[in-house]
């Protein structure tokens, strides 16, 4: 055999198809791109699922007692914050913000939990999908959709929603660091924390 051939394995995994008038394409390029497509339409779709579940729970005059305190922040000075929001800080500067940006409304103060919750289960599938078999990581994004406390608080004013896709999210880039440790990935995942 000369040393210029190629050996059959690495021309089965380098090229789709050697007799067709398209260009040769590389498989694992092909199935990275199958791969990719796949999980953008399985989160898509736990996405789509999350909303049906929650919009039902949106209304006007659907703030509850203890999230009218919440949405108090839409008055107050961000050096009030620090006093209002003793146990979720960033949740309220990133609410006030919010309300900055758009006014307040009851509808207006529920979006930030609301798509914090919608959101989780394609991140908890994203995140587990090289973890495990693709059934297992969508099944657990439907049942992130499908949990009743995360459904209930989509529609409160409250950060339980976004700590939920916070800890999903600091999972996976905890994950992604353990892969291949260094220190730019580690301030990576510290940053996420912080």
């Amino acid at each position: 055999m000369s040393d210029t051939a190629e050996s059959p394995e690495a021309t089965s995994e380098v090229f789709d198809r050697e007799d067709s008038d398209e260009p040769a394409e590389p498989v694992a390029s092909t199935r990275r791109r199958a791969g990719r497509t796949t999980d953008l339409g399985v989160a898509v779709v736990l996405t789509a699922v999350a909303v049906a579940v929650r919009v039902g729970e949106l209304a006007p005059s659907s703030l509850f007692l203890d999230d009218a305190w919440v949405s108090y922040v839409s008055k107050a000075s961000y050096g009030d914050i620090r006093m209002m929001g003793l146990t979720a800080p960033g949740f309220l500067g990133v609410q006030k913000l919010w309300f900055d940006l758009v006014g307040f409304s009851e509808l207006k103060a529920q979006f930030l939990p609301f798509v914090a919750s919608a959101l989780t289960p394609a991140a908890f599938y994203l995140a587990l999908r090289h973890m495990v078999r693709t059934e297992l990581a969508a099944l657990a994004g439907v049942i992130a959709a499908l949990t009743s406390l995360n459904v209930e608080y989509a529609s409160h004013v409250k950060q339980y929603t976004t700590e939920v896709l916070a800890g999903v999210v600091i999972f996976a880039l905890t994950r992604w660091w353990l892969s291949a440790p260094s220190p730019r990935r580690l301030w990576a995942v510290v940053g996420a924390i912080c």
